[in-house]
């Protein structure tokens, strides 16, 4: 990861690499706009098919993701 300036390689090779990590069937990196209230993934690891496309935007309300930036957890 440390040596790579792209962006989204490093995003790209952590989602892989947590996915492997952790033993998971997908992984994703997201971004939150917590101005519009979205998740933005800019980065997907999956054997069994991405349920998203990179850079897709979905709502953030009703998501895990919104219980863990409401609580900083």
């Amino acid at each position: 990861i440390s040596s790579s300036l792209n962006l989204g390689e490093v995003y790209e090779t952590f989602a892989r690499t947590l996915k492997e990590v952790i033993s998971v069937d997908w992984a994703v990196v997201t971004l939150v706009d917590e101005v519009q209230q979205k998740l933005r993934f800019i980065a997907l690891s999956s054997q069994i098919g991405p349920a998203w496309e990179l850079g897709e935007e979905i709502p953030l309300e009703g998501t895990a993701t919104a219980w863990v930036a409401a609580n900083r957890r």
